[in-house]
């Protein structure tokens, strides 16, 4: 099996640094799935990317909720020895949380089963630098209850089905974060959110895709992508969001993971890439017509 599966990885790593590369088809080598990810029952030969979402979107599947639960994500990879963005406290029922939250200058609020920063709240020294006007601990409180009673904004059934829940979390200075889409388990294109601001995209090797500058932070440029890989495992395809805490001397010094995208949304240079990859993957899962 190991030796299988260093064959697919070396298939794998050749199709990634050549995209336009053919697939070619192996000996029944099968790269590694999980069979909460299989969908044999609803693939169909060369589905593209947005095929692919819309597969994602309709899935019922709530041994899933692990992954995109924020709560539930984050408690999962903890208990694998995953490094994740610190927790102060989480709450799936309503109450006051004022009292806690006056212990803290700093934090982050945010829903468990949102999407795209809905409900998201910044405190910094008492400000919401979301909207850069003061918020009280109180108002917090009051909009992360109120969050209990809102649907999910996303049309995802797994969002949508989920438990309800906000946490309250580390506020990580300078919003520096790579987004790794792994295909198959392996890293197949990054993206660097530089500074809350602008998204810019590297290969695999961190060559710059467009008008990427250099990624400056190329000491943990391995060890991102190792860690996504980690929580990837056993996966068909796969966002993991790592922040990066920078220090003083603006030198990347950790890494944590922030949140797992089931359906990635965010726009990718070259995800006709990843649908090669996939439909290579899945014509080895999958059984063909006779």
């Amino acid at each position: 099996m190991q030796v299988k599966y260093l064959i697919f990885g070396v298939l794998f790593a050749g199709i990634i640094s050549c995209q336009s590369a053919s697939i070619r088809k192996t000996s029944g080598d099968k790269p590694p799935l999980t069979e909460v990810f299989n969908i044999c029952s609803s693939w169909k030969e060369n589905i593209n990317w947005k095929d692919f979402q819309e597969i994602r979107t309709t899935w019922q599947r709530p041994e899933l909720f692990k992954y995109v639960n924020k709560l539930q994500a984050n408690s999962w990879m903890k208990s694998l020895g995953i490094p994740v963005i610190p927790i102060y406290f989480a709450r799936e029922q309503k109450g006051d949380i004022s009292a806690e939250l006056a212990h803290l200058s700093t934090y982050v609020a945010k829903p468990t089963h949102m999407s795209a920063n809905h409900g998201l709240i910044i405190v910094k020294n008492g400000i919401n630098i979301r909207t850069g006007m003061a918020i009280t601990p109180q108002k917090v409180s009051e909009q992360m209850n109120a969050v209990l009673d809102t649907p999910s904004n996303s049309n995802e059934w797994l969002l949508q089905n989920m438990p309800r829940g906000f946490v309250i979390q580390e506020y990580i200075e300078g919003s520096q974060e790579i987004k790794i889409q792994t295909i198959w388990g392996q890293a197949a294109e990054i993206s660097w959110f530089e500074g809350g601001h602008t998204y810019y995209y590297y290969t695999v090797e961190g060559k710059q895709i467009g008008d990427a500058p250099p990624f400056p932070y190329m000491n943990i440029w391995q060890e991102a992508i190792k860690l996504a890989e980690k929580v990837a495992i056993g996966s068909d395809a796969l966002r993991v969001d790592i922040m990066l805490r920078v220090n003083q001397d603006n030198k990347a010094e950790q890494l944590m993971v922030n949140e797992i995208e089931l359906r990635s949304q965010m726009y990718w240079p070259n995800n006709h890439s990843f649908t090669k990859l996939l439909n290579f993957g899945y014509r080895q899962h999958c059984p063909q017509p006779s």
